[in-house]
């Protein structure tokens, strides 16, 4: 059986939000409300661009959530120079996390740069699938603050520059919820919390506890194929009429049976069996 697609239980898709970072506007702080979604960021430098504007390239996001909950960020893929000529400078382009108060920068995350390859998936011992990442760091949790300030650098591109790449999923995270919490699920190894919908929807949302071995909520899938029953669950739901019908079917036919099989008949008993089915047809 196949993972769950995007989509496939309560429509992941629609809390998931699309950025293509080429549109950012160099200058401009962009601020970006997730609620309690999540959104996919895309630089692809194998789109077309006008070589008038070949300079070098800063992009500023704020993203927003709502208090109490934070940012869980893993990178899909990413192709980034990591050949930077200044001394102590790793990265000749990167993305960086942020944190500020008010108008101040209170915290900078290391750089992350260099080449990342696409995760894939890969057979567990018990015949399951899992998401799989793949080399150096990937992932970025932002949890003291409801706000998060993202920066991505790209240098001026040259000749020689093999086009660059980079796709990163941020998710919202619920810092922590109760088991039976209709709308968010624990993620394993953490008390942090996401929307249901993304648990088995094709992204990685949870990469604890190690997020080389990809996400933990792309996990036991086969299993997830089966829908969560929540209260007045539309899938159930849909067969309550039917139910309803066949007991009506099943209590006329028993009501019939007896008029039948009893000599005596009487009026009475004709007249209910006759109400009954005018009921069982409404």
């Amino acid at each position: 059986m196949r993972p769950i697609k995007a989509g496939h239980r309560g429509n992941a898709d629609s809390y998931v939000q699309h950025y293509n970072i080429m549109d950012c506007k160099p200058g401009e702080k962009i601020e970006l409300d997730l609620k309690t979604g999540a959104a996919i960021f895309v630089y692809n430098e194998t789109q077309k661009r006008n070589p008038l504007y070949n300079t070098d390239f800063m992009c500023h996001y704020e993203l927003e959530t709502v208090a109490q909950f934070g940012f869980h960020v893993y990178i899909d893929e990413m192709y980034l120079s990591d050949e930077s000529n200044l001394p102590g400078e790793p990265c000749k382009d990167f993305i960086q996390f942020a944190r500020d108060r008010v108008f101040v920068t209170t915290f900078r995350s290391p750089k992350y740069c260099g080449h990342i390859s696409k995760g894939g998936t890969k057979h567990l011992p018990n015949g399951s699938t899992a998401y799989t990442g793949g080399q150096r760091s990937r992932m970025y949790v932002e949890e003291r603050d409801s706000e998060m300030d993202l920066f991505i650098y790209m240098s001026k591109r040259q000749l020689t520059t093999k086009p660059r790449y980079l796709r990163l999923t941020v998710t919202v995270i619920k810092k922590n919820c109760a088991s039976n919490n209709l709308f968010y699920r624990k993620c394993p190894h953490t008390s942090h919390c996401i929307r249901r919908e993304f648990f088995c929807d094709g992204r990685v949302n949870c990469a604890w506890p190690n997020a080389e071995e990809g996400g933990t909520d792309e996990v036991n899938c086969d299993a997830e194929e089966s829908a969560v029953r929540y209260p007045f669950n539309t899938e159930g739901a849909a067969n309550i009429p039917l139910v309803i019908v066949m007991i009506v079917i099943e209590f006329t036919c028993f009501v019939r049976q007896i008029v039948t099989e009893t000599s005596s008949c009487t009026k009475f008993n004709i007249q209910s069996v006759i109400i009954l089915c005018f009921w069982s047809k409404k």
